[in-house]
This record gives C-alpha cells, sequence and structure tokens, in this order.
C-alpha cells in the first residue's frame, strides 16, 4: 500500500548507504507481507537465510535442513521458484517447496505442496495438492529468460462421498510433500482445514493411487511436521515411516537399537 507507487519487495544497503541487492517480483505485485517466525521445542542448526539464485530471491523457511522449505508472500500470490506450474492456478497462502541440491541445477526436480485459498466472495479457488515438478526448459520474455516447471503428477485427496474429485482437500498452512526412495509420494495436509477434518499424513503412488493414509486418533485437525539435521551423530540407517498394528511411528533417530518417534498436533 504504497504513497509513492510500486516500490521494490526487499532491497539489502551497505553503511555507507549503498544498493548492494534489489528484488522485484516479475508480477508487478505492489503489496507483500514479510513474516519471521520464533523457532519452538528446537534450535535451529543454521539461522533462517535469504539466497539469491539466478536473480530468484528464496527466503528459506526452514534453514536446518538440506531439503529447505523456502516462502515470499504477496498480495497477488507468494514468490515461487518456478514461473509457472502447467494447467494450475497461482498458489496461495503458506506452501513449501522441497528443493533437493539437484534441484538447484538444471535438470533437478523438486516437490511442491500448494495451499489455495478462498476467494473474495467465499468461493474456494481450489484444492490443496501436491505437486512433483521437474524444471523443463526456460521460454524467453522482456524481463529475462523464464524457468517452467512440467507437472509430473500431482494428488489433492480422495475422492468425496459424493464422487466428486472437486475441492477434496483444502488446507492453509504447514503443509509439506516429499518424495521417497522407493518413488512414492508423501504428503502432510497441514492444518486451518476449510474442507473438514484431513489426514495427518498420506502416501500415493505416482498413478494417484492411495497407499497409506495416517489420521489422529484424537481427531486433531492441526498439526505440523518438521525436519531436522542429525548432530553429533552419523544415523546408521535414515529416519523411516513405520506402520505397525495400524500405528504409524516416525523413526527420529534412526542410529539406536531403541528408536526414538515424535509427530507432534495442535
Amino acid at each position: 500500500m504504497h504513497f509513492t507507487g510500486h516500490l521494490p519487495v526487499v532491497e539489502e544497503v551497505s553503511v555507507d548507504g549503498e544498493l548492494l541487492l534489489s528484488f522485484d517480483w516479475m508480477s508487478g505485485a505492489n503489496s507483500y507481507r514479510a513474516r519471521k517466525y520464533e523457532w519452538r521445542n528446537v534450535t535451529p542448526h543454521w539461522r533462517p537465510m535469504l539466497l539469491l539464485i539466478d536473480q530468484v530471491l528464496y527466503y528459506s523457511w526452514n534453514g536446518s535442513t538440506d531439503v529447505a522449505a523456502w516462502r515470499i508472500e504477496a498480495a497477488e500470490g507468494p514468490g515461487k521458484p518456478f514461473t509457472r506450474v502447467t494447467k494450475h492456478k497461482r498458489t496461495r497462502f503458506e506452501h513449501s517447496v522441497a528443493l533437493t541440491k539437484t534441484a538447484l541445477k538444471r535438470g533437478g526436480r523438486c516437490m511442491v505442496y500448494r495451499a489455495i485459498a478462498m476467494g473474495k466472495d467465499g468461493k474456494q479457488l481450489g484444492a490443496s495438492d501436491g505437486v512433483h515438478t521437474a524444471e523443463c526448459g526456460d521460454t524467453g520474455g522482456k524481463k529475462g529468460t523464464k524457468s517452467i516447471a512440467e507437472r509430473v503428477f500431482s494428488y489433492s485427496g480422495a475422492r468425496r462421498a459424493d464422487g466428486s474429485l472437486k475441492y477434496r482437500y483444502v488446507s492453509r498452512c504447514h503443509g509439506s510433500f516429499q518424495k521417497t526412495d522407493k518413488g512414492t509420494g508423501v504428503i502432510g495436509w497441514g492444518g486451518m482445514h476449510y474442507t473438514g477434518h484431513l489426514p495427518v499424513v498420506e502416501e500415493v503412488s505416482v498413478d494417484g493411487e492411495l497407499l497409506l493414509s495416517f489420521d489422529w486418533m484424537s481427531g486433531a485437525n492441526s498439526y505440523r511436521a518438521r525436519k531436522y539435521e542429525w548432530r553429533n551423530v552419523t544415523p546408521h540407517w535414515r529416519p523411516m515411516l513405520l506402520l505397525i498394528d495400524q500405528v504409524l511411528y516416525y523413526s527420529w533417530n534412526g542410529s539406536t537399537d531403541v528408536a526414538a518417534w515424535r509427530i507432534e498436533a495442535a
């Protein structure tokens, strides 16, 4: 809400007043909000940070992991590492993008969790979903070269009771999406739901088949999933999800015979 016309999103200056970095939305958005949150129940290995990669600004939502989540928020929608995801509407509200180290190179991949908001008229704009994307090249433009993300597969929840696929799951925050070693996708649905109670986490195949759906016995409908780096230990096995007698356990420490488990609900 600027009085002097359009302003940059963020600028970095030296103590002498020299402009070192000026970042703006390619969309021309003229209103945005930057938020900073305190860490709860954990001391991050690194502080959140700003990264400038190929003239795209990323905000490290969780700088404590190799697979970081990124978020920049504007009135017209958050900034994204790709110009668009094919045949998908603009992402709004809190979302996360899992970028592996190879995803920062040409031809890399990323896993996107998108939370889509309600319109001003109260109507839904779409469903939350997990999207597996692959960078598929560039297209020239007046403002420079833009990266395009091609959808590999996406999932937005099981069919509704009436059989409809429309607007299945809608969650505004805390969602996440990651790929397993066997190629399936694991989606955490987060909280603040528009469509009623949602599962905690689901695993789906690339064909959209639901392989696993986990829920709280307490009926909790808001949670946050966190991932941290290992400290002072080299794990013997990778962390993993185990389903035993219909109870889901997350291997918080796979380096010991007695493993520690934690999933956090509101």
